[in-house]
């Protein structure tokens, strides 16, 4: 029998890193959506109409909802946070979220500035997100020395392991 405080921590575990991958995703994303809609900067395809500088604020269409790129921005928010998650697999994700973007100015959707603009929103975003977490000792604490750290999934390890130790039926 599992004892049900091991169960509830797992759930909390399991809650706190569901919870900074949605919002350390969701919010950079949210954030693009947002500033893309405020400042209204023209797409590539709408260049030999307004020029690499039209702009139209609010004007809620998409050819003027260049900048930044949302693409990106959530392509980097999802390696930074699967960084913080899982450390080993941050070069695959970089690669992708690099890719992403790159596709982004090969396709004509966006400037160069757009997908850079993309990336600092995307990844500060996610470091923003994954600092409060810390803050609140959701999944990461801050180190006396300053850094950031995952804190172990002592609960759902533990739960892990008396299943794999449980006789096969």
């Amino acid at each position: 029998m599992i004892p049900k405080r091991y169960v509830k921590l797992a759930l909390i575990e399991t809650i706190q890193m569901y919870g900074l991958i949605l919002l350390g995703v969701g919010l950079p994303s949210l954030a693009a959506n947002i500033v893309k809609r405020l400042i209204g900067r023209g797409r590539p395809e709408a260049f030999d109409q307004v020029g690499t500088l039209g702009f139209h604020p609010v004007a809620n269409g998409y050819l003027f909802e260049s900048f930044p790129s949302g693409h990106t921005s959530t392509a980097f928010a999802a390696a930074m946070v699967m960084g913080f998650l899982a450390p080993r697999w941050f070069g695959l994700g970089l690669a992708f979220a690099a890719a992403i973007g790159l596709s982004r100015v090969v396709v004509g959707a966006h400037y160069p500035t757009d997908v850079a603009a993309g990336v600092v929103v995307g990844t500060i975003g996610a470091y923003l997100v994954r600092n409060y977490f810390a803050s609140r000792r959701w999944g990461f604490e801050r180190q006396a020395d300053g850094r950031i750290t995952q804190r172990d999934p002592v609960a759902m390890m533990r739960l892990l392991r008396r299943r794999q130790r449980k006789p096969a039926e």
